[in-house]
């Protein structure tokens, strides 16, 4: 069963159910999360179905097809990686463990010119829970898809394979407390 939380009236998207990502389907939330410099949380619980999924997106939301403007993703490479800025500029491992297909909920905070990771605490991960950097806006149209790279809507790729049970958009940087009842 699922637990729906209601946080001030914040919530912009909220995945209607849980999705099974097949390598080939993929959903546009609609939200574009980077058109404005504004606080926003992203929360996702999520599981790979396999580890050979080099690549393989599990959310995006980037600017021109050469990658030279604000994104954000993550995605699978030999890690599950998190990517933020420019493509060219700036990518955190979020777990260094390959191979691994455990069921995984990460946060991912805007507040100010800071880009906060936080993540459950039942797994290990290589980034410290908390995990800061500087984040510089520069304005993206797109909306945030999940299970896809749309880096070119006209020739997407890298279709994420595993499940999505739950996605969350808020208009605001959710705080510490809010972020440990999603995480619970």
């Amino acid at each position: 069963g699922s637990i729906s939380i209601t946080i001030g009236g914040a919530l912009r998207y909220s995945l209607p159910d849980e999705t099974t990502f097949t390598g080939s389907n993929y959903i546009d939330t609609g939200v574009q999360l980077l058109a404005l410099d504004t606080d926003w949380t992203i929360f996702i619980d999520y599981q790979l179905a396999d580890t050979t999924q080099a690549n393989k997106q599990i959310f995006t939301c980037v600017g021109e097809t050469n990658g030279s403007t604000m994104s954000i993703a993550m995605y699978m490479y030999s890690q599950r990686c998190m990517l933020y800025g420019t493509v060219i500029s700036k990518a955190i491992e979020i777990n260094g463990t390959t191979g691994d297909t455990s069921r995984r909920k990460i946060a991912i905070i805007k507040s100010g010119s800071n880009l906060i990771i936080n993540h459950d605490t039942t797994n290990s991960w290589d980034i410290v829970n908390g995990y800061t950097q500087s984040f510089t806006h520069d304005p993206v149209t797109n909306s945030l898809v999940l299970g896809v790279d749309n880096t070119d809507p006209g020739a997407l790729k890298d279709y994420f394979i595993g499940t999505i049970y739950q996605c969350k958009i808020y208009n605001k940087a959710l705080s510490d407390s809010e972020i440990t009842t999603l995480l619970g």
